[in-house]
């Protein structure tokens, strides 16, 4: 069996804005295997959050297929996709996005039920993702009364309950001061290593590269891969944001 979980083959985006078509993926093509974290760089606007999205089944590609665990996703219906996203697919954002008048366990619980895994079974399910997470001494907080660096686990727990093939990332670290990035990171990898979805993410943090198995660089449309070390010499100058987007790009022309 293919351990390859996430296919896009030639995906193509366009968008219609103001009588002019804007072509955010331009023949973009990835596999992703289980047990891996990949990571995509690339100046804002560049159709990062768009890639991930079409990857996540909550959009369509204009052209190309793309694939989870072998299933083509664009001949399926809404009800089907809905499904896909609900069973299949963890989301983590970088505003964590958890419910506030649930505890942290309560929060990985439901979406343990949304999957139909109920009780005792989502209890125990919650508790041993939470506490691989170091967090089994928070288990009946609020969501309030934990720092950003616990939400953003709970966050990540809350994933890996949902996905049981493939975790999304949008700027996971985007919230966290560089002990908590690299600790988060270090924890994303371990769960995929052992639990076995892989980690697609998006991201401006240059920090990573030192921890994702591959890195690509999206811009004007196109996915290419690039080396840590490509990522090491803009990082080294103490870029960030716009500025690093431009140091990034200037050293991969």
């Amino acid at each position: 069996m293919s351990d390859v979980v996430l296919r896009l083959e030639h995906v193509t985006k366009s968008f219609e804005i103001g009588g002019t078509t804007v072509r955010a993926l331009d023949d973009v093509s990835l596999e992703v295997r289980s047990g891996e974290v990949v990571a995509i760089m690339g100046p804002s606007g560049s159709g990062k959050t768009t890639m991930l999205t079409i990857a996540g089944a909550l959009q369509q590609p204009t052209s190309g297929t793309v694939e989870l665990n072998g299933q083509p996703l664009q001949n399926c219906s809404q009800a089907e996709l809905s499904k896909v996203r609900r069973e299949q697919i963890g989301f983590i954002f970088q505003s964590f996005n958890l419910l506030q008048a649930l505890t942290a366990s309560e929060n990985v619980q439901y979406a343990l039920e949304l999957r139909g895994i109920k009780g005792k079974a989502a209890r125990d399910r919650a508790r041993n993702l939470l506490g691989m997470l170091g967090l089994e001494n928070r288990l009946n907080q609020l969501p309030g009364r934990l720092s950003g660096g616990e939400q953003q686990r709970v966050a990540v727990a809350r994933a890996f309950a949902n996905g049981g093939s493939l975790i999304l990332a949008d700027e996971p670290t985007a919230n966290l001061d560089h002990a908590r990035s690299i600790s988060l990171m270090e924890m994303l990898k371990a769960l995929s290593r052992d639990l076995g979805p892989p980690v697609v993410m998006v991201t401006h943090d240059l920090r990573i590269h030192q921890l994702a198995d591959r890195l690509f660089w999206l811009e004007g449309g196109h996915l290419r891969p690039v080396t840590p070390e490509e990522i090491h010499i803009v990082g080294t100058q103490g870029a960030g944001g716009k500025e690093a987007d431009a140091r990034v790009g200037a050293v991969l022309k």
